[in-house]
């Protein structure tokens, strides 16, 4: 935990370096001081077409899911240090933006917490 998706459009990864984006986000999260590094979990989704204001524009949105237990400032401080770590990275891209959210403890499952107790 936690998780971080970033949709964008694919003609943006054939001449932005992704990599350079997933690590942009795994050491905003990390400098968070809310997560340990070997936890952080980063990955795009690429898709074909995206449209702002009825043109063709490229796009990046993040959906980072986190457990509970932090307070809306941290949420709202690690977003805005993400988006500017992309501003400064991706200076041309108009349509920058993240959404934080809270999983349940109490329905999240992974490998390690499964057959324990």
């Amino acid at each position: 935990m936690p998780h971080f998706v970033v949709h964008t459009n694919a003609s943006l990864l054939a001449t932005t370096n992704g990599t350079k984006i997933l690590q942009c986000i795994n050491e905003r999260a990390e400098a968070s001081g809310l997560f340990p590094n070997s936890t952080i979990k980063v990955r795009i989704i690429p898709f074909e077409n995206s449209i702002v204001g009825g043109e063709h524009a490229d796009i990046i949105h993040i959906v980072a899911w986190i457990m509970g237990g932090r307070t809306t400032e941290q949420k709202k401080t690690l977003a805005d240090s993400i988006i500017i770590g992309l501003k400064d990275l991706l200076p041309e891209i108009p349509t920058l933006s993240i959404d934080i959210r809270n999983i349940d403890p109490s329905t999240y499952s992974n490998r390690e917490m499964v057959g324990k107790g």
